[in-house]
């Protein structure tokens, strides 16, 4: 099953639909499951500084304490990679995980967002590692 799509421009919806009807002129053609849905805001500025501040910069101090080296960069990275990735196949068909963005302008929503924090701060107390409650609760949660 692959996964959703975000359809933005008139061009987008036309070759969704192109690609619909090359599939269904196949006589041998499977139904298909299309679900139309209003896409969530994009995460918020408050979202990121709560996320880079309290959760990864308490996750790091942590490492550092255990005698990592680690940078924000890499924390986030490593967190991501066990909450926020997607699968991709490989040329040689192996597979792989690839934390997803999470950048200002990256398209990740209000609700992945705080999936994302929710994990990695539920992850950060089953390992001792305390992470300050965000003073923005509503917003995180969409």
């Amino acid at each position: 099953m692959s996964d959703p799509i975000m359809l933005s421009k008139r061009e987008d919806v036309l070759n969704v639909m192109d690609e619909l009807l090359k599939h269904f002129s196949d006589p041998k053609a499977k139904m298909v499951k299309i679900t139309i849905k209003k896409v969530q805001g994009k995460h918020t500025l408050q979202q990121l500084r709560y996320y880079w501040s309290q959760v990864v910069g308490s996750i790091k101090r942590a490492l550092h304490e255990l005698g990592n080296d680690s940078t924000s960069e890499e924390v986030s990275y490593f967190l991501k990679k066990m909450f926020y990735s997607k699968t991709m196949v490989l040329p040689d068909g192996s597979i792989t995980d690839v934390p997803q963005s999470i950048a200002f302008k990256s398209e990740t929503d209000i609700q992945a967002m705080s999936a994302l924090i929710d994990a990695s701060v539920k992850w950060a107390g089953s390992n001792g590692i305390y992470v300050p409650p965000s003073p923005i609760k509503t917003e995180m949660r969409g």
